[in-house]
């Protein structure tokens, strides 16, 4: 995602970028053009986020911040249909903005950018209330997949076995569709949030590990989930 971005010298906490049929959060409904915001400490990130949002014909950025601070008060003036949120900055991390932003608006979608080890952020991100957790070493394109789920209803993890785990292991059980999982999805979705390979889970299990694949892929269509494959 960082490869082909360059740098902007000037920050300012609202969008700079062009729309297209509006000017900022509170478009037009006819226009149907989402309203996505981003909030990141180093302007690469925010540069290169903005640039992805602004070539997508149905997006535009509304707003831009750098602190938790700022994504509060971004999601409080514009109700973004979604935020881009980066869990490290200046005044503390992306969890304590995102519990306040959750505990005001429980809708709000946020997608949650980090650079650390998802197994160790992605369980207190889905308790928090995060829709989506992506790495910032990932591609351009798994943020723009990420935005799709997200905005359709869904939730999207980072293809690392960690951070998958995790998500399955706090909200698999408690999203709409659970009770139509088989016990047999159930008892996988259980070893995924131990974090054991498909090929492990199917050696405790007595199955192939393209049986537990085709069960991983059964449980997330189950329950409106979406990960990098």
């Amino acid at each position: 995602m960082l490869q082909t971005i360059r740098e902007v010298k000037d920050h300012q906490p609202v969008s700079k970028w062009g729309t297209k049929a509006d000017s900022g959060c509170s478009g037009s409904p006819q226009a149907r053009v989402r309203r996505i915001a981003v909030v990141d400490d180093h302007a690469l990130v925010r540069d290169g986020v903005g640039k992805l949002i602004d070539r997508h014909p149905g997006w535009t950025l509304c707003g831009e911040g750098r602190t938790g601070k700022d994504a509060i008060a971004i999601h409080e003036r514009e109700r973004p249909d979604v935020i881009i949120l980066d869990f490290a900055m200046p005044d503390g991390n992306g969890l304590e903005a995102t519990r306040a932003i959750v505990a005001k608006d429980p809708e709000a979608r946020i997608i949650m950018i980090t650079g650390y080890d998802p197994e160790s952020v992605a369980r207190e991100a889905t308790r928090a209330g995060v829709k989506g957790l992506i790495l910032k070493t990932d591609a351009g394109q798994v943020l723009e997949q990420a935005i799709e789920t997200v905005l359709a209803g869904g939730s999207y993890f980072s293809s690392s076995p960690g951070g998958l785990a995790a998500g399955f292991a706090e909200i698999g059980l408690e999203r709409k569709g659970a009770n139509s999982l088989s016990s047999r999805e159930k008892e996988i979705i259980g070893l995924i949030g131990d974090g054991l390979t498909s090929k492990e889970i199917g050696g405790m299990l007595g199955i192939s590990a393209r049986t537990v694949e085709t069960h991983r892929a059964n449980i997330m269509r189950k329950l409106n989930m979406r990960s990098v494959v």
